[in-house]
C-alpha cells in the first residue's frame, strides 16, 4: 500500500502529500471532510479507501488523478464541484447514497462506464457527467430532485437510465384484510434489477440525438409518476375488492363491529384517492408545462 503524507485539521483533511508508491491510499478514520484540491494532479493514484464517516468530498479533491474505481461509504452528503473531473482512468462509481453530487463533479471522465447511486440521492448538478464518453448505464434513486443542465451531455453511448422504486406489492399494505395505513408511501429499497429480466426498476432510454437533458429530466419524471400511478391503481383495486367481500359477510352475519370497520377504512380510502389526484395533477403539469397558460396553471 502506498504511502502519503496526510495533514489534517481536526476531521478534515487538509493536504496529502505526492510521494506516492504502489498507486493507493487509505484515508484514516475519524476523517469528515476531503478538502477543495487535496489530491488533485496526483495520476499516480489508482485507488483511495475512504472511512465510514465521511461527509463531503471538496471542490476538485481528485481533479485528474489517476483513479480507476470509486466506492463511497454510507452517509456521503456532498461531492463537490469538479471533485473527480477528467480522472480519465476511472471506470465504474459506487455512490452509496451520497445526497449532492456537485456541477461537473464527474465531467470527462472518459472512461466512466457505470453510475449507480442508492436511496438518498437529490441533486445531481450541472454537467455533471459532461463528456462520459463510455457512460452507458446509469442506475438512480426515485429520490433525485433536480438534474442540472447538460448533467449528460455529450454522453454518446448513454442508453439506459435506471430508476429504483420502492420494494413492496400489495400484500405490503394489507394487514388483516385492512389498510395498514400510509406504509406503501415508505417502503424499504428493493435490490437493484433491470427490468427486462423480471426486476422492477424503471428503464428510460436516451437518445443519442440529445444533448439538452431536458428531454432525459422529462422522462425521469414521467417515469416515477407512472410507477407511482400504477401502485396507487393497485391498492385501491385491492382494497375495492377487501370492501366488497367484507360487506357482504358483515351484511349476511348482522355483524355490527365489522361494518364499522369497513366504514373506517373507506374513510381512509379518501387519502389513497387523494394521492392518485396528486400524481394525475403533476403528470398533467409534466406533459404540458410548456403549453400551459397562467390561466391553465392557477386552474391546477
Amino acid at each position: 500500500m502506498g504511502a502519503h503524507t496526510i495533514i489534517h485539521n481536526g476531521k478534515k483533511l487538509v493536504k496529502a502529500g505526492r510521494e506516492l508508491s504502489e498507486g493507493a491510499v487509505v484515508i484514516p478514520r475519524g476523517i469528515e471532510e476531503i478538502g477543495d484540491g487535496c489530491f488533485q494532479f496526483s495520476d499516480e493514484l489508482t485507488a483511495v479507501e475512504l472511512p465510514a464517516g465521511i461527509r463531503r468530498i471538496g471542490n476538485n479533491a481528485f481533479f485528474k488523478s489517476g483513479l480507476m474505481e470509486l466506492r463511497l461509504p454510507q452517509g456521503v452528503e456532498e461531492i463537490g464541484e469538479y471533485a473527480f473531473g477528467d480522472c480519465i482512468r476511472l471506470r465504474r462509481v459506487q455512490a452509496g447514497d451520497v445526497k449532492r453530487l456537485g456541477n461537473s463533479a464527474f465531467r470527462k471522465c472518459t472512461a466512466l462506464e457505470g453510475f449507480v447511486a442508492e436511496n438518498g440521492l437529490t441533486v445531481i448538478g450541472e454537467g455533471c457527467f459532461y463528456g462520459c464518453d463510455a457512460l452507458e448505464t446509469v442506475t438512480l434513486p426515485y429520490t433525485v430532485e433536480e438534474i442540472g443542465d447538460d448533467a449528460f451531455a455529450a454522453c454518446e453511448r448513454l442508453r439506459r437510465v435506471n430508476i429504483v422504486m420502492p420494494d413492496g406489492s400489495v400484500r405490503a399494505y394489507d394487514t388483516d384484510g385492512g389498510l395498514a395505513g400510509r406504509e406503501f408511501f415508505a417502503l424499504k429499497q428493493q435490490a437493484l434489477r433491470e427490468k427486462d429480466s423480471g426486476g422492477e426498476s424503471a428503464a428510460v432510454g436516451a437518445d443519442k440525438s440529445r444533448d439538452s437533458d431536458a428531454d432525459i429530466r422529462v422522462s425521469l419524471m414521467k417515469t416515477v409518476l407512472m410507477e407511482q400511478e400504477a401502485q396507487i391503481r393497485e391498492i385501491i383495486s385491492h382494497i375495492e375488492k377487501l370492501e366488497a367481500d367484507d360487506a357482504a359477510r358483515a351484511e349476511r352475519e348482522g355483524d355490527v363491529h365489522k361494518m364499522q370497520e369497513i366504514a373506517l377504512r373507506r374513510f381512509k380510502m379518501i387519502d389513497v384517492l387523494k394521492e392518485e389526484e396528486r400524481i394525475r395533477t403533476e403528470k398533467k403539469v409534466i406533459n404540458t408545462f410548456y403549453e400551459l397558460t397562467e390561466e391553465e396553471l392557477a386552474e391546477l
